[in-house]
């Protein structure tokens, strides 16, 4: 698709998931799917066994995961954690990072989840780079309520109005390329 070979990240035990990560400059991809070495009953793993074309499922925002929580609660989002997160690469290096999972929302997945990288490298800056992230748009029922809900969170977004959806547009060495939501992905949760 891009032209490039994504590097393989590893395994998120308790998601029966692996990955594989691209960079787009400042930005990353990374690329989730059922580890084929773990049991997939009942786990995200094995909900994305049973797509039947890949898509765009969520994204994610960079913070100081406390300060984001206190915000999102000033604005009657629920969240998890900060929860800290490891998992050991390849080559046998081990990462550490904190993500907030925003709950009870009625945004789905176009509300991003946000990790703090602590004293990690960001993957952007250690995986093969794939493209420059152009474009980023987000289509949510409820545009306004969203923009207020993200505001001062992230960067400006292009938010507007309409059924759930989300494309990423990339420009490659092989030209332009679109990842997107689709029917199967559009409502995917981790957490099922």
């Amino acid at each position: 698709m891009f032209g490039v070979a994504a590097i393989r990240g590893g395994s998120y035990a308790d998601l029966g998931t692996c990955n594989a990560l691209l960079s787009f400059g400042d930005t990353y991809l990374e690329i989730i799917a059922p580890d084929p070495k773990q049991p997939l009953d009942g786990n995200f793993g094995g909900r994305l066994q049973k797509l039947k074309q890949s898509g765009l499922i969520t994204w994610c925002a960079r913070g100081e995961l406390n300060q984001v929580a206190a915000t999102l609660k000033s604005r009657s989002i629920d969240s998890v954690g900060p929860v800290i997160n490891r998992r050991q690469t390849p080559s046998g290096e081990w990462l550490e990072w904190q993500l907030l999972f925003p709950r009870k929302h009625p945004f789905g997945g176009q509300l991003p989840f946000f990790i703090d990288w602590m004293q990690c490298a960001h993957p952007a800056r250690t995986n093969p780079l794939a493209g420059a992230l152009r474009r980023f748009e987000i289509t949510t029922r409820e545009a306004q309520s969203y923009r207020k809900a993200m505001n001062g969170l992230v960067p400006s977004l292009e938010v507007s109005s309409g059924a759930p959806f989300m494309k990423a547009t990339v420009d490659g060495p092989r030209g332009v390329v679109e990842l997107a939501t689709n029917a199967e992905t559009v409502n995917l949760s981790i957490f099922g």
